[in-house]
């Protein structure tokens, strides 16, 4: 586990043996990275054939070579684990994520006001943390928690380095261009002349951004909405960075406002690294390293002590 990840896509297999059904299943699924997982459904639809997820499970229970062909990456749609055919079976598969960063728990969120007074009350255990959240007070909280990823990312996009106002009258413009019943549709975007985004208010940078994005979205590349509420922080960061013009502090937003994570801590903002130089009297701002050790302390709520470092901001 402490070494470093193998490629073994390009390795040669002779599949040949297998109908040809079977050797499309193993061909695509050389294709998953290590990191990344994907649902039995998601294989089949890539397949362009969505109705043969048995037909993609009975494929993969035959692999005779279960490294080389990775099935060990393909999960459940409801995020469960299941078969693996190699020797060692479920903890076999378990292991080999493990050794990847694949955590399948069920994410802690801040849904409630349960889970937030929890979080709450466990940050007050840090001395720090605790002054600080007596000095800001309470603060009002409630994630999206029903954005379509397309969609979130679409006003990601719009939104890069642009004031509030000035991204909100873009991205009306936007929408009314690539939106179908009232939802933004890949096709349409894709469908558009450039000249058309572009007139929008998006720069030719973002017109490509965004057409990328609707790329990922048709080709099955984006996790569904019901899929992103089961995969990981990082599965999730994996596979929408993948995405032109989308980083990670861009997905990190996402994971904090829109589905309501409760452990990111968002390392590179400026706002969270102005607040910490605050917080701990430094002469400058910490670097990345220095701001993960800050944020150690506060696991698994490292959202809400990043929604008080931000709110402390308002408060000088």
């Amino acid at each position: 586990m402490k070494g470093q990840l193998q490629d073994f896509s390009a390795v040669p297999v002779d599949v040949s043996f297998a109908t040809a059904f079977m050797q499309l299943v193993y061909q695509e699924a050389r294709k998953i990275p290590a990191g990344s997982v994907i649902s039995y459904a998601q294989l089949a639809e890539r397949l362009g054939n969505p109705g043969a997820v048995r037909a993609v499970g009975t494929a993969l229970g035959k692999n005779p070579i279960p490294l080389i062909i990775p099935c060990h990456r393909i999960i459940t749609t409801s995020g469960k684990i299941g078969g693996f055919s190699a020797n060692g079976g479920i903890a076999a598969k378990e292991i080999l994520l493990a050794c990847e960063g694949i955590n399948l728990e069920k994410p802690r969120v801040l849904g409630t006001p349960a889970q937030w007074h929890d979080a709450v009350q466990y940050l007050q255990r840090d001395k720090t943390m605790a002054e600080l959240l007596k000095k800001v007070g309470n603060i009002k909280f409630k994630p999206k928690q029903n954005d379509d990823p397309l969609e979130a990312f679409i006003n990601a996009i719009t939104s890069q380095q642009l004031s509030t106002k000035a991204a909100a009258t873009i991205l009306q413009r936007v929408n009314a261009l690539i939106q179908k019943n009232g939802k933004p549709d890949a096709k349409k975007i894709l469908a558009l002349p450039d000249a058309d985004l572009r007139a929008a208010g998006l720069s030719g940078m973002k017109v490509s951004y965004l057409k990328d994005l609707a790329q990922h979205s048709i080709d099955k590349k984006l996790p569904t909405s019901a899929e992103v509420k089961t995969m990981s922080d990082e599965q999730l960061i994996k596979y929408f960075t993948a995405v032109k013009g989308v980083g990670r502090w861009s997905v990190e937003m996402y994971l904090i406002f829109d589905l309501g994570r409760a452990d990111i801590f968002p390392v590179d903002d400026y706002g969270i690294r102005k607040a910490i130089a605050q917080l701990h009297g430094l002469p400058e701002l910490p670097a990345a390293k220095q701001m993960a050790q800050y944020g150690e302390a506060w696991k698994p709520y490292r959202s809400v002590a990043s929604l008080y470092l931000w709110r402390s901001l308002n408060n000088q």
